[in-house]
């Protein structure tokens, strides 16, 4: 999946897609794969994020309240 995110040619609006697509998979098994999330956050591009769209993230979705996600923060 990371091979995926990395590439130059993939094609996204705003890498606010990119993002939400890796959380959204994580959400959709959690147990099994919330240990991959700070691997595939190295892949989204986050300087291309607006820093309230990541503070809305890291106060609303689920997934940082994950063990897991203490390194990505």
């Amino acid at each position: 999946m990371c091979k995926l995110l990395k590439k130059d040619e993939l094609s996204v609006k705003c890498e606010s897609i990119v993002f939400k697509a890796v959380v959204d998979w994580i959400k959709h098994d959690p147990v099994n794969r919330s240990k991959h999330l700070d691997h595939l956050f190295q892949c989204v591009r986050f300087h291309l994020l607006p820093p309230k769209f990541l503070k809305e993230q890291l106060k609303q979705n689920e997934i940082f309240q994950y063990q897991e996600t203490d390194s990505c923060k």
